[in-house]
């Protein structure tokens, strides 16, 4: 019988059988710990072939970045930065993982800091190059290495969803930073999705794992990593130092998995969401769609955003 990944006990549910686009995908939910996850787990080699070609073609229907996506990702490092320019004072040397076109990392060379980064596609990777200069490998993290603590600040926005082991790959990441060094994990919130997002809008074969805080934190700690100071335990946006490592057993927690069936039952009832909700998110995702658009058409290309983000 399949085990959960993080806790390692036997006791699973199947709570869907289709992506959100209709395609056959299995999730299943682990009643031990609440854990979300795709099965089977991918392999190495099917996400090599998805990240390096496919990925951006069927999320965001491109091979490079438009202006709109730069512009977005832009304002977005920027807010990171305004928001935790305190905790992030002493940082020198800094390793983006899944760094998209390169934004955060264009930011973070301007302030200074020696900015590496890993990206899987190809043509966001090379769109980065071409346009910010920055220092980026392109292929899967497990086709690159770097000294032990190389780094004082390692960044994952929205990448450890996409890892299929998500332990080890955190565990990895430990060796390279330094040990008063910073991880910043953000990614999805599972219980927010399933309330927010329309019925039957949630799983993707890209998002192995739908993390809550709960499993989030279990995840960083079996792979040594506490949570840093002053840092709110509710959210799925964490900064992580170097600690001890845990034990699955540990994340066994059966509230947070009543607590993600009950969101999950609301989705699937279709009562998660109002219908006045219903009606104002598209509208207010084709407002900030076409403010976008105007925001970007104002610029000649994507190196003049990041110009104007420094200047």
């Amino acid at each position: 019988m399949p085990s959960c990944p993080l806790c390692q006990q036997n006791d699973l549910e199947v709570i869907s059988k289709k992506d959100r686009h209709g395609k056959a995908l299995t999730t299943d939910l682990c009643r031990s710990c609440g854990t979300v996850f795709n099965s089977p787990i991918p392999t190495d080699e099917e996400l090599t072939r998805f990240y390096s070609k496919d990925y951006r073609k069927s999320y965001k229907s491109v091979s490079v970045p438009k202006k709109k996506h730069s512009l977005r990702a832009f304002t977005r490092a920027q807010s990171f930065f305004d928001h935790n320019g305190e905790r992030l004072s002493q940082v020198k040397t800094c390793l983006d993982v899944g760094a998209g076109g390169g934004e955060f990392l264009y930011l973070a060379k301007q302030r200074g800091w020696d900015a590496q980064g890993i990206e899987p596609n190809e043509g966001y990777a090379q769109s980065a190059k071409e346009f910010y200069d920055v220092d980026i490998f392109c292929g899967m993290m497990n086709e690159t290495d770097y000294p032990d603590k190389s780094f004082d600040f390692i960044r994952l926005n929205h990448v450890l969803e996409h890892i299929n082991h998500p332990v080890a790959f955190l565990n990895r990441l430990r060796g390279w930073l330094k040990d008063d060094g910073l991880l910043y994990v953000e990614v999805p919130n599972i219980k927010a999705y399933a309330v927010g997002r329309t019925k039957g809008k949630i799983f993707h074969y890209g998002h192995i794992f739908n993390f809550s805080p709960w499993t989030l934190q279990g995840c960083g700690k079996l792979a040594g990593f506490d949570l840093a100071n002053n840092v709110e335990a509710v959210t799925t946006a964490l900064f992580f130092v170097k600690g001890e490592a845990g034990s699955p057993s540990d994340l066994v927690n059966e509230t947070n998995y009543q607590e993600i069936r009950a969101c999950l039952d609301l989705h699937y009832s279709g009562a998660a969401r109002p219908l006045s909700s219903r009606i104002s998110k598209p509208l207010k995702k084709l407002v900030r769609y076409i403010r976008e658009f105007g925001k970007g058409h104002r610029y000649k290309d994507r190196k003049s955003i990041g110009q104007d983000f420094t200047d």
